[in-house]
Order: structure tokens, then C-alpha cells, then sequence
């Protein structure tokens, strides 16, 4: 029997509401936290879950979560998990994890046209593991978030636990599937890091945080580990390699490291090489290397190791990105030959195995420079670019020509968030925004079959938790903080803690992977049911401002999940019948029912043309 607990006295039992993940609770004030349309107000008592028992359903290495709503009894509460045996007769191989969910204050609601912010409020966001649980007094509540983890081999069939919060219990059933997640980075989302975990990489304190990003299906791009150079002044490649190993082939995700989670052994997604234009020598003001030989050898070299190393031939190998951040969101004609020279750089390479580094550019389109629209743009940069990452806001995707390019060039396209991207193009991450949208990410990559999606940052930098507008220009409440450090929200120092919105994120990724294995059996179903609950995002014909045409509804995707198991696990055919709930934006029903009103205004014409011709017939006919 698994057992979680701590001995604290308190007054009274509390009360037990359990909810779905996509939901959210003001700490301070209990208001519901979930958008509805057009002004309207959900009424929480739809998403409270039937808890006599609590059923749940998952499959191998997948997370399932649930929320606990703690009320009366105000004091201290310990916490229990009392597992009973798996359907094996053996010990339950179900992790649970439990997390008391700690407050944001939100003063300022996050201001851009691309943002429909539900207001200030204490948000719940940083997880922080507990087994113990305060209840305020004057009707206060706090909340649980619950994760199951269920390893691959773990027994099909139902496990039932009690959930035992001071003395009341919530029975729980989860009922394992016959089936496991696909070990491939089927989403690849990602988030930059520009400075704090290259920091803690230099301590050699980085690992907690690679790992729990992992855990979350979200590989973390630090910019830039690059490697020492020795007495001789000769880049150290193997030391480099050395401490990149783990990462790379999958040890810091063992359970000899500690790690519990997902995709364990399995390569980080994606990493980012350490050439740039300040190395492996300065760069010129035109943001190139000053020794260009020396830049192309280097790079030369690095294919090298890799191959020594056998990262490049791994299962679900790392993808190697080459970006020059420098040269980022280019504003100018001068960066944009910039970035095209860095063709001749790396042909000069003469790299062996080309495909495996992806040149990317961010942020190009969109931007405006005189005599460069986003066809010319293409075609002077096509040549050197593997991946285009789009920002994610409507006027910066010319969606179409980069459709045509990958069905014809076979470019990859990804998208990412800034401090001034966001509706109707791409969720926006920000504390203050529907959770659910989060869990769209997974799915829009899904539904467009792009190659991922990028967060600008997950850890800016200290006190942001006190003062949320911390990014640049100050608008946006935590946008780039998708990992909190443990001394902030009351736990260890710089102990990397997961916000709900990382959960959120790692929830959409393993819808995506869900949605794989769907259509490796029945692809027009995948395909449907990616329509249904994004039919528009990125730049697909969506407004210039306006809500997203995603579902903001938490049951609409609950329902989506679990249409996909019923079909994966059973072998029927998908219903599509009350899956999506949520009627969507204004402009997304006017765009659906244009058609059917277009239909009706022409036969309403042709009827009136059809008496006008029997009228004239008649007026017209002989005497």
C-alpha cells in the first residue's frame, strides 16, 4: 500500500469538490476562473466532478490530473493516499503526486489587444508538493492539484485509492488502458531560456529544472552553454559533450537520477548548437563571425562529435538548432543579408549530414522593412532556413505562402509567444488568460502538423512573483515565467516548481500524442477532431484582433480525450456528437454560417426570379 502522510492536528473535517484540470479558483475570493462568451459566466457547479468514487481513466506513461477544492474545517489538514492493490493482485505502480496550489497576486490585468484577460485576482499557478494542506478561515478554500503518473507496464484495469484530506476521504478508480504514449516528442514544445539555467548549468545546479520540464514534455532551449577553451586555447569539445551528455542520450532521465515521469531514457526534443556569430570568435557589427573558416570548422568539428558520441543515430534523437539570436526579429535589410549569408558559412562546413541542423530564423515576417514582403523574404532566405518560427500573432503569418512552401520546399514551420502576440492566432501563456488555452498549444501543432511551438522564456529572472508585469514593456502578468524558483512560493531554494500552466501545456502534449496514435489507425477522425476544437488559429483566415476559435470550455477537451481513448481502445469509430460544447467567437460562428446564409440568400433569389419568370409568362402570353 503507498502511503503519503503527515500528522497535524485540526478542529473539524473539511470538505472534499473535486474538479478537472482546466479549471481555476480565486484564492482569495473563490471566484470561478474560466471564461465564458459574449459576457457570460459559467456556473462552477457544471465542472464539479462525481467524487463517490472519483473515475478517471489513463494509459502507460501518461499523467492524469484532478483538483481538489478544500473548504470548511479551517486549520492544517494532513494528507494520505492509500492505494489498494492494482487489478494484479500486486502493489499499484500509479505515482501520485499532490500539490498544494499557492496564490499570484494579479493587480493589473495583462494589457494587449491580443489577451482577454479574466481580471486581477490571487491565481493559483505554482505547484508546490505538500502533505499537508491550510484552510483559511472567514470561508476560505484552497486547492489540491493531483497528479497520477502511470509508468508503461503498470497493470490494465482499475486502481482505487482513498484520498484522505483531515480525516474525509474521496475514493478515486482509475482504469488503466491496454495502451502507452508514443516515446516520441510528438508536440515539441519548448521554451527559451536566455540566461538563469545557463547560470545554474555553470553550478552545475540546472539538472531539477531540465528534468522537470522534461516531465512536462517541454524542452527548455538554453542560449548558450558553449564550450571552455584549454591552455592552448583549443576548444574543449569532449568536456563540452561530457556535460551535455545526459541530456542528449536520455541518463538524466532515469530513475538512477531520480527522475519520475515521462518519456524517461528518452532524448531531450530539442537543443541549441553552440555556434553563433560571438562564437567560436566575435562577431562583426553585421552580426556574422569575424573568422569565418574558424566559424565553419567549428561547426565541422561539432558534427564530429556528435557522431562520435552516436547522438545523431539515438531513437527520437535530439534536433539540432542553429539560431543566431542576434539577428532575431530583423528589422532592417542589413540583418536579413545577415542572416542569408550564413548559407555560405555553412556549406563551407561541408557537414556530412546536413539535415540534422536546422537553421532557424524567428521573427522575420511581419516585420517592416522597405521592399521585403513576406514573398521576398522567403525567397532570399529559403535557401538557408530548415525552420521558419513564426510569431505568433495574425499580421506575422503569411500562412498561406508558408503552407505552399511546406508542401513544396518541405521547410518546417513553428510558432512562438512573445509579449505581443496572442489572440485569435496562438493562446496566449500569461497567468491572467483561460487555462484551457494552454492545452490548445498540443493541439494546434497537431492540427496544422507544424513542427512545434515555443514559449520565449520559462524563467526570466528573480521577483517576478511579486511583481507579475516583469517582462519587457510591462503588459503582459508572467509570461515568461512557465517555472517558478521554490523560494518565491514558499519551498526550497531555487527548487524549480511547476506552474498550472506547465500542466496545462504537458496536458495538450499528451493529447497530441493521443491524436498520433489515432491517426496511425483512423487518420480522417484525427483530422476532424483537431478541426472541431481549433478550426482556426496561427493565420487561417482569423481576424486581425478577437478571441480564439479554440474551445475555452475544460469538458470540451475532457470529451475530446476521451472520445480518442473509447476509439483507441475499443476500435470504433469516432462520435463527434456533443464532443465540442462551445460555440466560439462571434466572428468564427458569422464565419461558419456564412455559407449556410449565403446558400439561403441565393434560393431565396431563385425563387423570387422563378415567379417573376411564370409572372412574365403570363402577362406575356397571347390573348
Amino acid at each position: 500500500m503507498a502511503l503519503l502522510w503527515a500528522e497535524v492536528a485540526y478542529a473539524e473535517p473539511p470538505r472534499l469538490a473535486a474538479y478537472p484540470e482546466g479549471v481555476r479558483f480565486d484564492l482569495r475570493t473563490g471566484r470561478f476562473l474560466v471564461p465564458g462568451r459574449e459576457g457570460e459566466s459559467p456556473d462552477p457547479s457544471r465542472y464539479a466532478l462525481p467524487a463517490r468514487p472519483l473515475r478517471l481513466t489513463g494509459v502507460g506513461d501518461e499523467v492524469v490530473a484532478f483538483q481538489v477544492v478544500v473548504s470548511g474545517g479551517a486549520g492544517t489538514h494532513s494528507i494520505q493516499w492509500n492505494a489498494s492493490p492494482g487489478p494484479d493482485g500486486q502493489p499499484s505502480r500509479v505515482v501520485p503526486t499532490i500539490h498544494d496550489e499557492r496564490g499570484i497576486e494579479v493587480d493589473v490585468a495583462s494589457a494587449s489587444p491580443f489577451v482577454h484577460s479574466l481580471g486581477p485576482g490571487r491565481y493559483p499557478d505554482p505547484l508546490v508538493p505538500t502533505t499537508t494542506v491550510a484552510v483559511p478561515y472567514a470561508q476560505g478554500i484552497a486547492v489540491l492539484w493531483i497528479d497520477l503518473y502511470v509508468p508503461p507496464g503498470t497493470a490494465s484495469g482499475v486502481h482505487q485509492a482513498n484520498l484522505d484530506v483531515g480525516g474525509t476521504s474521496l475514493p478515486v478508480e482509475l482504469k488503466v488502458l491496454d495502451l502507452t504514449l508514443p516515446k516520441e516528442d510528438v508536440a515539441r514544445l519548448g521554451a527559451v531560456n536566455f540566461g538563469s539555467v545557463l547560470a545554474r548549468w555553470r553550478r552545475g545546479t540546472e539538472r531539477p529544472w531540465l528534468q522537470l520540464a522534461h516531465a512536462h514534455l517541454l524542452s527548455v532551449e538554453v542560449l548558450r552553454p558553449v564550450p571552455e577553451r584549454n591552455a592552448d586555447g583549443e576548444v574543449d569539445w569532449q568536456t563540452w559533450a561530457d556535460r551535455f551528455a545526459p541530456y542528449v542520450e536520455g541518463t538524466a532521465f532515469t530513475s538512477s537520477t531520480g527522475y519520475v515521469g515521462p518519456r524517461a531514457g528518452q532524448p531531450i526534443g530539442r537543443a541549441v548548437i553552440p555556434l553563433t556569430d560571438w562564437w567560436p570568435n566575435p562577431a562583426t557589427p553585421a552580426g556574422l563571425p569575424s573568422d569565418k573558416a574558424a566559424w565553419s570548422a567549428a561547426l565541422r568539428t561539432f558534427e564530429q562529435v556528435v557522431a562520435a558520441r552516436g547522438w545523431r543515430t539515438l531513437p527520437n534523437a535530439t534536433q539540432w538548432i542553429l539560431f543566431i539570436n542576434s539577428l532575431d526579429e530583423p528589422k532592417s535589410e542589413g540583418v536579413l543579408q545577415s542572416l542569408a549569408a550564413y548559407r555560405t558559412l555553412i556549406e563551407a562546413a561541408q557537414l556530412q549530414h546536413r539535415d540534422w541542423v536546422w537553421f532557424r530564423v524567428d521573427g522575420n515576417f511581419g516585420q517592416p522593412i522597405d521592399g521585403y514582403d513576406a514573398l521576398t523574404q522567403a525567397e532570399l532566405l529559403g535557401p538557408v532556413v530548415d525552420l521558419w518560427n513564426v510569431h505568433g500573432a495574425p499580421y506575422t503569418i503569411p500562412f498561406e505562402l508558408l503552407e505552399h512552401r511546406r508542401a513544396d520546399r518541405k521547410e518546417q514551420v513553428t510558432f512562438y509567444a512573445s509579449n505581443s502576440s496572442g489572440e485569435p492566432a496562438v493562446p496566449p501563456l500569461v497567468i491572467d488568460a483561460a487555462l484551457t488555452g494552454a492545452r490548445a498549444w498540443g493541439w494546434i501543432v497537431a492540427r496544422y502538423g507544424w513542427d512545434g511551438a515555443l514559449n520565449w522564456e520559462v524563467d526570466l529572472r528573480e521577483g517576478c512573483v511579486e511583481q507579475p508585469l516583469c517582462s519587457p514593456g510591462r503588459t503582459m502578468n508572467l509570461d515568461a515565467t512557465l517555472i517558478y524558483r521554490g523560494h518565491e512560493v514558499g519551498a526550497a531554494y531555487d527548487r524549480p516548481i511547476a506552474s498550472m500552466r506547465l500542466k496545462a501545456l504537458r496536458r495538450g502534449a499528451q493529447d497530441a500524442q493521443l491524436l498520433k496514435m489515432l491517426a496511425a489507425r483512423d487518420p480522417e477522425a484525427a483530422r476532424r477532431l483537431t478541426q472541431l476544437m481549433v478550426p482556426r488559429a496561427l493565420g487561417d483566415r482569423v481576424p486581425e484582433t478577437g478571441a480564439g476559435a479554440w474551445s475555452i470550455d475544460p469538458f470540451d477537451w475532457d470529451r475530446a480525450r476521451n472520445a480518442i481513448l473509447d476509439s483507441l481502445n475499443t476500435g470504433d469509430t469516432i462520435s463527434f456528437d456533443g464532443v465540442r460544447q462551445d460555440q466560439g467567437p462571434r466572428w468564427w460562428v458569422l464565419q461558419r454560417l456564412w455559407p449556410l446564409g449565403a446558400g439561403a440568400a441565393l434560393a431565396v433569389v431563385a425563387v423570387v426570379l422563378g415567379r417573376l419568370w411564370r409572372l412574365r409568362r403570363r402577362f406575356l402570353r397571347p390573348k
